[in-house]
């Protein structure tokens, strides 16, 4: 058995590493007491990396998922 593991393009960033996410600011002079913004930040499913280990589930498809196997590989 090699002990090389395969990868592939996280799904989360579509490989870039990058993903981006709403922030709150506050404005405490705003009545609304501020605003969200929209900020670059590293994806946090392959810590901006791209890509992530290939386990061999599709990312689209989730019907022969089983947590078990996924946590204890039995």
């Amino acid at each position: 058995m090699s002990g090389f593991q395969k990868y592939k393009e996280c799904p989360e960033c579509s490989g870039t590493g990058r993903v981006e996410c709403e922030v709150a600011v506050a404005d405490f002079g705003a009545w609304r007491g501020g605003e969200l913004r929209l900020v670059s930040v590293d994806c946090e499913n392959c810590d901006g990396t791209g890509s992530v280990v290939d386990d061999g589930f599709d990312d689209e498809n989730w019907e022969d998922f089983d947590p078990m196997v996924a946590a204890h590989g039995y």
